[in-house]
């Protein structure tokens, strides 16, 4: 008759519906409901969080929103955080775009996301511009320009009678440059920080954000929140855990699960090596 397996057997051969059953646990009830794991706060985070609660309640906010398709799960995350920092300070956002086409539709759709819970009221508190071609050509001419480049918002309405867009006369009446792309922040700090002396704080995807700390580290522009770490770590300053936070203890949650899993493993062979030959 055929022994019943030991413990260190079973701690080396666990069934792997139930690795499997557990990992998606694991996934699920962080995102259905974020812990809100503690996270270590990052240099760039921090210093982007002091940049944006420095300005003044009620300050005007000019936000190159630069999202698409590709990148809207990495970047998301820290453009509603950003709209709820903005927001609870009652700021007015000016959004537009140099790089995407589609990103007006995604400022919009996070201005709808967040916007209702503080009664936010379009064309006097937030307006999304229309995509505009040329880059860096586009960045200088806003520059001097903004209401030339922008004599309509991205629904065709007329910029010049919305409330918002009358208290703007140049790039000096804004007290911050918000940044949020999958590119660097180099032609922003050629075209306006520099030019104009308008302080910048960048939100990047993970790929680009290590060369975004050299203008970080150059002082060039304010503080940087890199891809859905710092998306997290923002939210942590918040005090208000989001999706960043929930896919960050997902993260967590699971790498916790390994280790276990791993040091069960480990206990299961040194026990066996240690016990009757066979193990079974």
């Amino acid at each position: 008759m055929e022994s019943k397996p030991d413990l260190p057997y079973r701690l080396q051969n666990i069934d792997t519906r139930i690795i499997h059953a557990l990992i998606l646990i694991l996934i699920l009830l962080p995102l259905l409901r974020p812990i809100g794991l503690p996270v270590q706060i990052s240099a760039g985070t921090r210093a982007a969080y002091n940049a944006i609660e420095a300005i003044p309640a009620g300050s005007l906010v000019l936000w190159a929103y630069e999202m698409n398709a590709a990148n809207e799960p990495e970047l998301m995350p820290a453009a509603i955080a950003w709209f709820h920092h903005l927001m609870r300070k009652r700021c007015k956002i000016v959004a537009f775009s140099i790089y995407s086409e589609e990103a007006p539709i995604f400022a919009q759709k996070a201005f709808e996301t967040v916007g209702k819970e503080y009664n936010y009221v379009y064309g006097e508190e937030f307006v999304v511009m229309p995509f505009r071609a040329g880059m860096e050509t586009a960045v200088a001419a806003i520059g001097r320009d903004i209401h030339g480049v922008f004599p309509t918002d991205f629904f065709g309405n007329r910029t010049d009678t919305m409330p918002l867009m009358q208290e703007i006369k140049g790039l000096s009446d804004f007290a911050i440059l918000l940044k949020t792309s999958g590119w660097g922040p180099d032609v922003f700090v050629r075209q306006m920080v520099t030019v104009y002396g308008i302080p910048m704080v960048a939100n990047c995807t993970g790929i680009v954000a290590p060369g975004a700390m050299a203008y970080l580290s150059a002082g060039q522009i304010q503080g940087l929140v890199g891809a859905l770490t710092g998306a997290a770590e923002y939210e942590q300053l918040l005090r208000r855990p989001g999706t960043a936070a929930a896919m960050m203890d997902a993260q967590s949650t699971t790498h916790m699960l390994t280790v276990i899993l791993v040091l069960l493993g480990n206990v299961g062979f040194y026990a066996s090596r240690r016990g009757p030959k066979g193990g079974r």
